[in-house]
């Protein structure tokens, strides 16, 4: 309905929020209006009348606007902030992570063949590492639009592990281990993956909606 869809844009027009976020709330208004159409045309009266009473009930663009600014906002801030502070939490536990792992085992030799040999003998401990590992590509990916990119999220993820590695590798603390950097790597990997997969299957149910609400259009 050409009607509504003026209507709900110049509402969307005036409110600063993601795009998916305005594509929800045009699928919901565009819903909204046309179960109001609905229920006017059973009551009665002709479709061009409907449609202008489905508007005037929904409200005026004027005063929408600023309630869905005011309302989305505050959500906008809160979800970034906790995202930052659970991102805050994992990078802590993982700086402790690596402590700790040092003080339990101490030094480790380069030996490539020892090294895939320990990652046969501990597949339970290696699954525990590569989730732990994954999660910071999971939270780049949330944060940053760049880091949305597989090469980019990868190489930043890399970066960031070694940059906390550096200070043991020059202090002699620890040493770089083959079993390590496999681990690290299946980690980025799999994490990015899963994020993809999960963004690529909400953006299919987004899709799906929208075709479900082309239907109603062109049924009504």
């Amino acid at each position: 309905m050409r009607s509504f869809k003026a209507y709900i844009n110049k509402i969307l027009n005036h409110i600063d929020a993601p795009q998916n976020v305005k594509e929800e709330l045009a699928h919901e208004f565009m819903d909204h209006l046309l179960q109001i159409k609905r229920d006017k045309i059973e009551s009665g009266y002709s479709e061009e009348k409907a449609i202008q009473l489905a508007k005037k009930e929904f409200g005026q663009s004027s005063e929408l606007a600023p309630m869905l600014q005011k309302s989305i906002t505050p959500f906008r801030i809160f979800g970034k902030v906790m995202t930052w502070i659970l991102f805050g939490m994992y990078f802590t536990l993982l700086i402790y992570w690596f402590s700790n792992s040092i003080s339990n085992y101490g030094m480790h030799d380069f030996n490539p063949f020892d090294d895939v040999k320990y990652l046969m003998l501990h597949p339970i401990n290696v699954m525990a590492v590569i989730v732990g590992y994954g999660a910071l590509s999971v939270f780049l990916a949330i944060l940053f639009k760049s880091m949305r990119k597989f090469t980019l999220n990868l190489t930043m993820s890399i970066l960031i592990i070694q940059l906390i590695n550096t200070p043991y590798y020059v202090l002699h603390i620890r040493s770089f281990t083959m079993s390590g950097f496999i681990d690290q790597l299946g980690g980025f990997i799999i994490g990015f993956l899963i994020w993809s997969v999960v963004n690529y299957l909400s953006v299919i149910l987004k899709r799906n909606r929208a075709n479900k609400s082309d239907e109603q259009m062109k049924s009504d």
